[in-house]
């Protein structure tokens, strides 16, 4: 950033929106920072809530391996993290009853033969459309089609169904018919493109480690010990203790305007009370609806109309606690910390997670606590979630007791989906902010769903408004 520049503005209070803060706060050159948040809180879908001993992360439980930057910021900010506790590869409920899921079957790509040849998840018919992998030619004529295209084309329907279909769902909160392969799980094309299939792609990756200094045991989920709020408070300590950033709760962006070599930003906060405020750069980690809003308003129309046509998704959690006397033999019930539902028919309910055993402390001695995703419509009241809640753990692994903590958490409109050619919109969208001079997005609404992306995006931004 040079000289001219001092202040940068970033909407959103996030992890994106205060990654950005923190990492402007930490330069050289020390821009003065304004950090504004339409909520009355920090940390957007980032909250851990404590209800009588439960530790409930009402949105993201954990980081997913890969993309390293929310684990480092994380060791940075001193948020000590703890990995998920060893438990199976995961489960599926299928036709009413729980399947393990197959060892090696990591990002759908078979590892292991025994495994995917005794596991009872698949049919025989299923099992022998799957070992016809390694033997079909891969498509080269298109380059993105949707998950479900690539899994039925690769590894045949029955997989799709009873595997790829109740993870990807259970991630991106969507329908795989629609998602992008590209930015959801690029991997899978790359390994199709690279070596021409997905256990070609494996086989590989053995060669390749026979030949050198075995890699490092990779990672599994990783959460901060208290939840992932941790994160969310050690940020915002940093920025208070900087002296540079201003955090405006309860405060939206009306307006941007161009003026001059920089910008033009309307306040409105919940006094009534409008401030305009002069910006040299602008980082836009809200959701694509509300970037597009204010695109729009500065002139780039283009973007905003591009951000717009990218739609959104609802979910809800409940979390259920409960003592464990006159509860049923669950670790006998569940190979794994939980399991996904193949059953598209079956109910609003999709996944159920056993947090107490998946990371610990989660609930008081003599607990357990579960974890329930459920789509369904907002007029559904908070007792009709709990009850269908309840009724899958009770028709699934007998759990018929009282349950002693109930939270309903609903997120609305907040999982962005990545449909088919969303790269290409994404491009699309940053040529059109090159007119733009120190505008810049951030945020999962277009780079990437987890909380590694989100950090990665932000400081991108960052590294972009100052460059």
């Amino acid at each position: 950033m040079d000289e001219a520049t001092t202040h940068v503005i970033v909407l959103g209070g996030g992890i994106a929106g205060l990654t950005a803060a923190y990492r402007l706060s930490q330069r050289e050159d020390r821009p003065r920072v304004t950090l504004v948040e339409v909520g009355g809180r920090l940390g957007g879908k980032l909250r851990t809530e404590r209800i009588d001993g439960f530790v409930i992360d009402t949105g993201p439980e954990s980081l997913a391996p890969g993309r390293p930057n929310a684990a480092k910021l994380a060791s940075e900010l001193g948020v000590e993290l703890t990995e998920a506790a060893p438990g199976g590869p995961g489960a599926v409920l299928v036709k009413g009853r729980i399947r393990a899921m197959p060892e090696g079957i990591g990002g759908f790509m078979p590892r292991r033969i025994v495994p995917l040849a005794t596991t009872r998840l698949f049919s025989p018919v299923g099992k022998v459309r799957m070992a016809f992998e390694p033997v079909l030619p891969a498509r080269r004529d298109a380059p993105d089609e949707s998950l479900e295209s690539f899994a039925t084309r690769r590894l045949g329907r029955e997989a799709y169904r009873r595997l790829v279909e109740p993870v990807a769902s259970g991630i991106f909160c969507g329908d795989p018919a629609q998602l992008s392969i590209l930015a959801t799980m690029p991997f899978l094309r790359a390994a199709e493109s690279k070596h021409g299939g997905l256990v070609r792609a494996v086989l590989a990756e053995r060669k390749a480690a026979s030949s050198s200094t075995p890699a490092p045991r990779r990672p599994g989920l990783m959460s901060p010990r208290t939840g992932m709020g941790a994160l969310v408070d050690s940020l915002v300590e940093r920025l208070v203790a900087s002296g540079s950033v201003t955090v405006l709760l309860s405060t939206r962006a009306t307006m941007l305007s161009a003026d001059g070599a920089g910008y033009l930003m309307t306040l409105s906060g919940d006094d009534g009370v409008d401030r305009h405020v002069a910006a040299d750069a602008v980082i836009l980690a809200t959701p694509t609806a509300a970037s597009a809003e204010l695109l729009g308003q500065l002139g780039a129309a283009d973007a905003a109309e591009t951000l717009r046509a990218m739609s959104t998704a609802s979910t809800t959690t409940v979390s259920i606690g409960y003592a464990t006397e006159g509860m049923p033999d669950l670790d006998a019930l569940l190979p794994a910390h939980g399991y996904l539902i193949a059953e598209p028919g079956r109910g609003a309910v999709r996944s159920v997670t056993r947090s107490t055993t998946k990371f610990p402390g989660r609930a008081p001695v003599g607990h357990e606590l579960f974890r329930v995703t459920v789509r369904a419509d907002q007029a559904v009241g908070d007792g009709d979630l709990v009850r269908l809640a309840r009724e899958e753990l009770a028709r699934t692994l007998g759990i018929d007791v009282e349950p002693v903590m109930t939270h309903v958490q609903r997120w609305s409109g907040v999982m962005p989906q990545y449909a088919v050619g969303h790269l290409d919109r994404v491009a699309e969208v940053e040529r059109h902010l090159a007119a733009f001079p120190g505008i810049r997005l951030a945020g999962s609404g277009a780079y990437g769903l987890g909380i590694p992306d989100c950090v990665a995006s932000a400081e991108r931004a960052v590294d972009l408004v100052c460059a």
